[in-house]
């Protein structure tokens, strides 16, 4: 890390960088000036986070009224119903002259309000964090991560801390997860989550970097950018998101993504299947697919070591376009192709003969005989997964592509060979879609009713039909599908299934047609 700190922290004498800055102040030789004191005396600081077990430990901050006595009382309620020693909760309050004997009882009664004497007002939730960072970090060093939300808030899904957890497991340092969406440039954040190390460094830099005014938002985001600690929009932390495990208090959650058919744990049932098959406890709700007319042949390893080999591209194709196949073979190097494509097709009667011959002379034919009604694309898609996962056990990524997009097959090895040298198994990467309002027009090309959809918010998608894979998510993916009830919008459905198995879509530019650095381009 290299990053060069701004004037407020810089050396007279020359620049320095960050980490010289923290081992300055952490051994109490720092020359900087302190511009945003806190010389506020405790009133109430609970002693440790007494966790039991050697899991993760969660701490959770919540943000709350010296009023709100019976708002914490339910927020403890929910939260002790999830059962688990290694999450301690506490709340951060102000002081209210009016009602501090009341908060006196309740802070001797439960042990967990964190207070000091600055006034309660809604102007200073920027203290308030400050004064979170302090006692965490001073009394709760055994935390392995701070969640920190407002009390508006409440958690509508028990499986917040596996997810936590798997998150801490696969990044245990430098983890800042929101819920301020990428095209969000106003408004505070509701919740966070941090990994103690990035509190402790906030906590050391906090004295010396000054609010511009109470965007609590903007303030967290200038001492991340400092310390080159990048923040990343989590869906499943944004209330917005139907997803989400939290929701606002009193908001309808009856439409809570969780409760689509069917209401079960993905994630854990999923993950066992995968580590130890064992089968899901549960009958499946879609029905079988309809056989393939037409199979590829098998992906297989050729040359051991070989990236061409790591990754099979899938391209949407409609049937009748035998033309365009042609065209994109000759592109990747027909006949010397050093890559796997497999062309996706439905049925077609009356191009029927042309087709068969096509899959005889190139064996690169998926077809799918599913009838053409609104699931026609759901299940093609399903039905890809599955040969997929059924076929092409050496594959590490898929590429999936529009047939009707060139593509600069230059770049988009580039792209591949980039993935496989990363051995990232769990890529879900494409230009994610954050919309989260359904097509309700009738006459749009992208129109879901109610009947196949009943909420009225959607979950982050992919856009279009270009996006990657890797071998291991497809595979969730194929057990997860017969007990995710279909729905007619193929992004939609993925999307759903997805987000039960809470699955982090990456957004990168390469997918976008209107960026420069897209591999994408018009239409032939």
């Amino acid at each position: 890390m290299t990053k060069i700190v701004p004037k407020i922290l810089e050396d007279p004498f020359g620049n320095l960088t960050i980490e010289n800055v923290l081992e300055d102040i952490v051994l109490g030789s720092s020359p900087y000036q302190v511009t945003n004191p806190h010389p506020y005396k405790p009133i109430s600081m609970p002693r440790g986070c007494g966790f039991h077990g050697n899991q993760t430990k969660i701490l959770i901050m919540m943000y709350s009224g010296p009023g709100n006595i019976n708002q914490r009382r339910h927020v403890r309620q929910t939260w002790r119903e999830l059962k688990d020693p290694n999450v301690r909760l506490v709340f951060l309050l102000g002081l209210l002259e009016d009602a501090q004997y009341v908060l006196e009882d309740e802070s001797d009664q439960y042990g967990d309000i964190v207070q000091e004497d600055f006034c309660e007002s809604h102007g200073n939730k920027s203290t308030k964090m400050v004064m979170g960072y302090n006692w965490a970090v001073t009394h709760c060093p055994a935390a392995d991560v701070i969640l920190i939300l407002d009390e508006t808030l409440h958690v509508v899904s028990d499986i917040v801390f596996e997810y936590i957890r798997d998150l801490v497991t696969e990044s245990p340092t430098r983890l800042f997860r929101n819920d301020i969406r990428p095209d969000q440039h106003t408004g505070n954040s509701y919740v966070n989550l941090i990994s103690f190390d990035v509190a402790k460094q906030f906590h050391i830099l906090f004295p010396y970097i000054k609010p511009k005014d109470e965007n609590l938002n903007d303030y967290v985001r200038t001492v991340a950018n400092i310390l080159s600690i990048k923040h990343i929009y989590d869906p499943y932390l944004d209330h917005e998101n139907p997803a989400s495990f939290f929701a606002f208090t009193g908001q309808n959650v009856s439409k809570h993504l969780l409760t689509y058919p069917l209401n079960i744990n993905f994630r854990r049932l999923v993950g066992r299947k995968v580590l130890y098959n064992e089968d899901i406890p549960h009958q499946p709700i879609n029905e079988n697919l309809p056989p393939n007319i037409h199979r590829p042949t098998r992906c297989k390893l050729l040359r051991k070591g070989a990236v061409q080999d790591q990754f099979l591209v899938v391209v949407w194709s409609d049937a009748f376009d035998s033309e365009q196949r042609s065209t994109i073979r000759e592109a990747w190097g027909y006949p010397n192709i050093t890559v796997k494509i497999v062309f996706v097709v439905g049925f077609l009667d009356n191009h029927q003969n042309k087709i068969d011959a096509e899959s005889t002379t190139y064996g690169d034919i998926l077809q799918v005989s599913a009838k053409t009604n609104k699931f026609h694309d759901t299940l093609k898609t399903v039905a890809t997964f599955t040969w997929i996962a059924q076929n092409c056990e050496n594959t590490k990524f898929v590429l999936f592509l529009d047939g009707n997009i060139n593509v600069n097959t230059s770049m988009t090895m580039t792209l591949m060979k980039e993935l496989v040298k990363s051995n990232d198994r769990k890529v879900f990467l494409g230009q994610v879609n954050n919309e989260l309002e359904p097509d309700r027009n009738a006459k749009s090309l992208t129109y879901v009713s109610e009947n196949d959809y009943p909420f009225d918010r959607v979950p982050p998608r992919m856009l279009g039909l270009n996006y990657i894979l890797s071998f291991d998510l497809i595979k969730t993916f194929d057990i997860s599908f017969p007990f995710v009830k279909y729905c007619s919008a193929v992004d939609i459905y993925i999307g759903i299934v997805a987000s039960k198995l809470m699955l982090t879509l990456r957004n990168d530019e390469r997918f976008d047609r209107t960026s420069h650095s897209s591999f994408l381009r018009g239409i032939p």
